[in-house]
């Protein structure tokens, strides 16, 4: 038996926000076990946590189908379980995972901050390679859609509107094959809000190559 934890990250008022499972301390589980856990779970992905010779501690992530080298939500969310645990004594540690080391801060209130690498930026995506995948006069054109990385190789996709993002329905196999073709996890479609709203941008995550 494996126990599981589930966390809903980045939710507002209790509600909504991105779901991943959390396994702690389970050093024998092999990757074929890990993805059948998280196939199981059916969220994105389900971080694994055990102990770490390089950090505080070692973090590994799977999808129903993959390892991925980092996880923001499953990050926090483990953190948050953690805490609620009582099993943190301090405010900063480190964690090991694929992507490299990283800090993560919990203040006062019990809010988790996840340090990101300094994004690197790559080659940027002609409008035309999404032909067949979306609606391309959806997409904003006046910012470059672009290969960005702070951990993970995703297509920064903008869109015109918040409605144009809402409404976004891509054809999942024509994406997966984009995503191979750009060796990328998937497609990261964001809409600018405006200057009189207090968020800045709302976004969708799309990485059927991985089954999310």
């Amino acid at each position: 038996m494996v126990e599981v934890y589930v966390a809903s990250t980045f939710s507002k008022d209790s509600s909504g926000g991105n779901k991943a499972g959390i396994v702690f301390d389970r050093p024998d589980l092999i990757s074929v076990q890990k993805m059948a856990i998280a196939k199981e779970l059916g969220y994105a992905e389900t971080a694994f946590i055990t102990k770490s010779g390089l950090a505080d501690f070692r973090l590994e992530y799977f999808t129903p189908t993959e390892e991925v080298p980092l996880c923001g939500h499953a990050t926090i969310g483990t953190f948050a379980i953690l805490n609620l645990l009582n099993k943190l004594t301090k405010s900063e540690y480190t964690i090991e995972t694929k992507s490299g080391l990283l800090s993560i801060n919990i203040d006062p209130d019990g809010m988790v901050f996840m340090e990101q690498k300094a994004p690197t930026f790559f080659n940027e995506i002609a409008s035309d390679e999404f032909i067949g995948c979306l609606d391309t006069d959806s997409i904003l054109d006046t910012l470059p859609t672009q290969i960005v990385s702070t951990g993970l190789r995703d297509i920064l996709l903008p869109m015109k509107s918040t409605v144009d993002l809402e409404k976004l329905n891509p054809n999942f196999a024509i994406m997966t094959e984009l995503s191979k073709q750009q060796d990328v996890i998937g497609v990261h479609a964001f809409a600018l809000t405006g200057r009189k709203s207090s968020i800045t941008a709302v976004c969708r995550n799309f990485a059927p190559l991985y089954d999310i």
